[in-house]
């Protein structure tokens, strides 16, 4: 093509997530002399859902990536709780939305609709059908949501309506599959790339701000504060790791995302274990570089996952990792070279592993710079972006 290829990105919002990173970091790094790349979310801005979710509008903003604004209003602004009227009141905002997006479409004169999970996928595909432009979703598992009843039709139309799929792990790209049966659509494996950016805060500051003692090895894990990330059998094993290391300091940070009884559910576990002390279960508000920099040894302990970021970045600050064995964490982390891989929901497995770590500072500074040396051949942003790039213009074209 001889202008430039246009891309239309639709988020449903941003919040701190891999995905809503994802998207950024794609935006930030897209050549400009190759494509237009725009970015619209879908939803209006909310103080008490970024309050509880956080949000990268100031990070795009940040970063000189404007963002294009529906202000579509949640169902619950408008109805409440009730849910026979929430039904039909997001109907008709879907509605409003393709009808908006698909104006963008001609006066953007777009030639790509690429959409980013859940609701942002759904209005790409409608969006598609309705200007008969391609489509790429991007997914990482088939997304339950409610009703019920109503999520299987709407996920198999979603994703049978997309020219391509695209997820960032073989183990996903699998089950979706699975889920498809006969997928009309190719899946596109493309692993997240992440930038190293560096802290904001001197690591004394943040220490101190996080009651971590100067003397302690912190084991840190950033996830969202949900229970598939594998945080209680984290509790079980930070509680065997402490009894036979006085050293070790476990640091956790997540959001609360949607559980928000969950963080008070594992401070009331870590005090029954006698191990509150010496761990912090907190939703830091400053940037993950900060915290990033006081970690010795990254732990992710998920139980389901596809690829989180968190492995890439720990890959990008040269972190020893500690991941189990779920998504295409063990393809990333390879056992005995970059860190160790254990079995998920086994916190004696864990424990093992955490403390192999500990005892071995040799062990920890070959295994970081094996990490780093793997982030490098290819999960930097620009490998990410080249791999995008390539397939936006296949469809195209």
């Amino acid at each position: 093509m001889s202008r430039r290829i246009s891309i239309l990105s639709i988020a449903n919002d941003v919040p701190h997530g891999g995905d809503e990173n994802r998207l950024l970091s794609f935006s930030q790094h897209i050549d400009r002399d190759r494509f237009d790349h725009h970015v619209v979310i879908v939803k209006a801005a909310d103080p008490a859902i970024d309050a509880r979710f956080g949000t990268l509008r100031g990070e795009f903003r940040a970063r000189g990536i404007p963002l294009i604004e529906l202000g579509m209003r949640r169902p619950g602004h408008a109805v409440g709780s009730d849910r026979l009227r929430r039904l039909p009141h997001a109907a008709a905002t879907f509605a409003r939305s393709v009808a908006k997006l698909s104006r963008l479409v001609r006066e953007l004169h777009v030639d790509v609709l690429d959409g980013h999970i859940g609701t942002g996928n759904q209005l790409a595909v409608a969006t598609g059908f309705t200007t008969r432009k391609p489509v790429a979703v991007t997914t990482y598992h088939a997304e339950v949501f409610t009703p019920r009843w109503l999520w299987y039709p709407v996920q198999q139309a979603t994703l049978r309506g997309a020219d391509v799929i695209i997820t960032d792990s073989h183990q996903r790209a699998d089950a979706m599959r699975g889920f498809l049966r006969a997928p009309r659509a190719p899946i596109e494996i493309i692993a997240n790339g992440i930038d190293a950016e560096p802290p904001r805060r001197p690591a004394a500051e943040v220490a101190a701000e996080l009651g971590i003692p100067p003397s302690a090895i912190v084991v840190g894990q950033i996830a969202g504060m949900v229970p598939t990330k594998g945080w209680a059998p984290l509790i079980e094993a930070a509680a065997q790791v402490l009894a036979r290391d006085p050293r070790a300091f476990f640091l956790c940070i997540g959001h609360d995302r949607y559980a928000p009884w969950f963080r008070p559910q594992l401070q009331a576990r870590a005090e029954e274990l006698g191990i509150a002390d010496r761990i912090r279960l907190v939703s830091y508000p400053g940037h993950n570089a900060d915290v990033w920099q006081l970690f010795d040894v990254h732990v992710h302990a998920s139980l389901f996952d596809s690829l989180p970021n968190a492995i890439i970045e720990g890959m990008a600050y040269g972190k020893p990792a500690v991941v189990t064995d779920v998504g295409d964490c063990a393809r990333t982390v390879i056992d005995g070279v970059s860190g160790i891989v254990v079995p998920p929901n086994d916190p004696s497995a864990l424990a093992g592993a955490l403390l192999r770590m500990l005892a071995d500072p040799a062990l920890r500074a070959r295994c970081g710079a094996a990490a780093r040396a793997r982030y490098e051949l290819g999960h930097r942003p620009e490998v990410m972006t080249d791999g995008l790039q390539a397939l936006f213009e296949r469809m195209a074209a």
